[in-house]
């Protein structure tokens, strides 16, 4: 069950690892205090354009999209600007449906895998970027506590395909209600024409 079955981060799992798990899907009844606390750890792929439609009820309210408040966000994008300072470092991401800066925090207890990741993060390289959805002083980005370079292409293919089937799932409901259990609807018979 859960977020992608065994790999965090997406992949595997039931439903392709598109952040939901089976009882939600289902619909199980759950508690508010139970499915706020579910709620405040989901994490949501998006495409940057999503993002930027993000809107608030009220100026201090969660940012929602497609009326789900946003939590935790992963985009994938190529990194097309790079700004440094001391205390974080700024990606600029573009995934072909807009622009987001990403900020990474200098830690100077970054483990030597962790190091070597985001040292492979250099201009033109795409990533995958966790973390919380932000504003501040009208600057809209993400604050990323997970940066990494993609390795297989098809995680991008995937990523898009995750959106899309989030946002229905999110603006439409379970998709595979009603279903014959295949997703395929069968043809509508044609009748032979009498002689």
């Amino acid at each position: 069950g859960g977020f992608g079955g065994a790999d965090a981060m997406g992949g595997g799992g039931t439903y392709g690892g598109g952040g939901f798990n089976e009882s939600q899907m289902n619909g199980d009844s759950i508690t508010p205090s139970k499915k706020m606390n579910r709620d405040a750890q989901t994490l949501r792929p998006f495409t940057i354009h999503q993002l930027s439609e993000a809107s608030q009820d009220h100026p201090d309210d969660a940012w929602k999209v497609d009326g789900a408040e946003l939590f935790q966000v992963q985009v994938i994008g190529a990194i097309v600007e790079i700004l440094e300072s001391s205390t974080h470092t700024k990606y600029m991401i573009e995934d072909g449906t807009g622009r987001i800066q990403a900020m990474v925090y200098n830690n100077d207890t970054v483990g030597g895998s962790e190091a070597e990741r985001r040292s492979r993060c250099m201009q033109g390289t795409f990533v995958k970027v966790t973390g919380n959805y932000r504003d501040y002083q009208g600057q809209r980005h993400v604050v990323a506590f997970d940066m990494r370079p993609i390795e297989d292409f098809n995680e991008v293919s995937h990523h898009f395909l995750q959106c899309i089937y989030v946002h229905l799932y999110t603006t439409k409901g379970d998709l595979h209600q009603g279903s014959s259990g295949s997703g395929f609807q069968s043809p509508p018979q044609q009748q032979k024409a009498r002689d």
